[in-house]
C-alpha cells in the first residue's frame, strides 16, 4: 500500500509539471487538472497514522468555492508533507525529465508546424525583440527554462568542486536570455552562481543566517510600503512594469476576510510570489511562508547549506515573478526546502 502511494504521489508530480506545460503554451484553463492532481494527493496520505493533521485540508476544500486560488496553497501543504522524506535529488531528476521531454515535444510540434503561437516574436520597449518558442510570452519560456536550470543544479550537486555544469547553466541562461529578454532568467541563474561559489568558498558565515532568513520579510514589507504610498513612487512602478499599480488595486479592493482568507484574483497574469501568497493565502498563507523560511534557514543551516545557492535563487527571481506562490517544478524543490523545520515537526 506505502509503495501505490507514493506511485500515486510521483504521478501527481508528473500531472503538475504537465500542468504547467499546457498552461504555459496555450489559453487553457487547467483547473480540472489542477483538481485531479490534488485527489491524487489527497489519495497518497495515510490517515491511519496522520489523519488528526490533516482535518485541515478538509476546512480549507469548502474555501474553494469562495476562492478558486487557494488551491495552490493546498498543493504547497500537500506536496511538502507527502514529499517530506522523499530524496531532493531524485524529485530534481523526475523535474529535469519531464522538463526536457517537454521541451523535445515542443521543438518537434515546432518543426512539424503543428502548435498555433498567439504572438512568436513581442516587441518590449527599452529591450528589443523577445520570442516566446511556443510560450505564451517570452516569460514564460524564460520561466520554463529557469526551472530546468534549478532542477539540474540540483541533480549535479555531486559535481559541485567542478565548474564546468555550473558554467554552463549560465551559459544556458545568457543564450536563452538573449532569445526572450527575461531578466527574471538572468538574475536568478547569475544568483544562483554566485552563491554557489560563496558556498563552495565557506563565505556564508553562520551568522548571517538570520539576514537570509529576514530577506522575505524585509523585501515585501519595503514593496508593501511603496505599494501604499505608490503616488510617491511613480518612477518605480514604472521600472516594475506597473506591478506596484495592480497590487494596489487589488488591495483596495480587500476586505477584511480577504485578508484572512484569500481574494479571487482578476484574470491575467499576476507577477510576485509574496504578493501571490498574500492574495491566494490571506496573511495566514503568507506568514505560513515566513514564519518556515525563518526557522528553516536559521535551525537547518548546516542541513540546507548546499542548497542556498537554489533556495536564494528562486526567492529572489519570485520577488518579482510568480516563482513560488504555487507547486511546479522548480517551487517543490524550493517549499520542501524552506519548510525544513516544520517536516522534522511531521516526520
Amino acid at each position: 500500500m506505502k509503495s501505490f502511494r507514493l506511485f500515486l504521489c510521483v504521478f501527481a508530480l508528473s500531472l503538475l509539471n504537465l500542468r504547467a506545460f499546457i498552461g504555459g503554451i496555450g489559453q487553457n484553463d487547467t483547473f480540472l487538472l489542477t483538481l485531479s492532481i490534488n485527489l491524487l494527493f489527497l489519495l497518497g496520505i495515510d490517515y491511519r497514522h496522520y489523519l488528526k493533521k490533516f482535518l485541515f485540508v478538509g476546512v480549507l476544500f469548502p474555501l474553494v468555492v469562495y476562492n478558486r486560488e487557494i488551491l495552490a496553497l493546498i498543493d504547497i501543504l500537500l506536496c511538502v508533507y507527502l514529499f517530506r522524506n522523499f530524496p531532493i535529488k531524485i524529485l530534481a531528476f523526475i523535474n529535469l525529465s519531464l522538463l526536457l521531454l517537454g521541451f523535445l515535444i515542443l521543438t518537434l510540434l515546432r518543426g512539424l508546424d503543428l502548435l498555433t503561437v498567439n504572438q512568436e516574436v513581442w516587441y518590449l520597449t527599452g529591450k528589443g525583440a523577445a520570442q516566446t518558442y511556443g510560450f505564451n510570452n517570452p516569460n514564460g519560456f524564460g520561466g520554463f527554462v529557469f526551472t530546468m536550470i534549478v532542477n539540474a543544479y540540483i541533480v549535479f550537486l555531486c559535481f559541485r568542486r567542478n565548474l564546468l555544469p555550473v558554467l554552463f547553466l549560465l551559459l544556458m541562461a545568457v543564450v536563452t536570455y538573449n532569445y526572450c529578454l527575461s531578466r527574471t532568467l538572468l538574475v536568478g541563474t547569475v544568483v544562483l552562481v554566485l552563491v554557489h561559489f560563496m558556498v563552495g568558498w565557506r563565505v556564508l558565515k553562520k551568522w548571517m543566517r538570520y539576514f537570509i532568513a529576514l530577506l522575505p520579510i524585509l523585501f515585501f514589507l519595503v514593496n508593501f510600503y511603496l505599494v501604499v504610498n505608490l503616488s510617491e513612487f511613480h518612477e518605480v512602478n514604472v521600472l516594475t512594469s506597473g506591478r506596484l499599480s495592480i497590487y494596489a488595486g487589488i488591495l483596495d479592493t480587500m476586505t477584511k476576510l480577504n485578508w484572512l482568507i484569500g481574494i479571487p484574483l482578476p484574470e491575467g497574469p499576476m507577477d510576485g510570489s509574496l504578493w501571490m501568497l498574500l492574495f491566494t493565502g490571506g496573511i495566514v498563507g503568507l506568514l505560513f511562508f515566513f514564519v518556515n523560511f525563518y526557522f528553516s534557514v536559521t535551525r537547518c543551516f548546516e542541513e540546507l547549506y548546499i542548497y542556498f545557492p537554489a533556495i536564494l535563487a528562486v526567492l529572489v527571481s519570485g520577488f518579482v515573478e510568480n516563482v513560488f506562490s504555487g507547486i511546479s517544478g522548480v517551487s517543490i524543490i524550493f517549499w520542501l526546502l524552506v519548510c525544513r523545520f516544520y517536516t522534522y515537526k511531521i516526520t
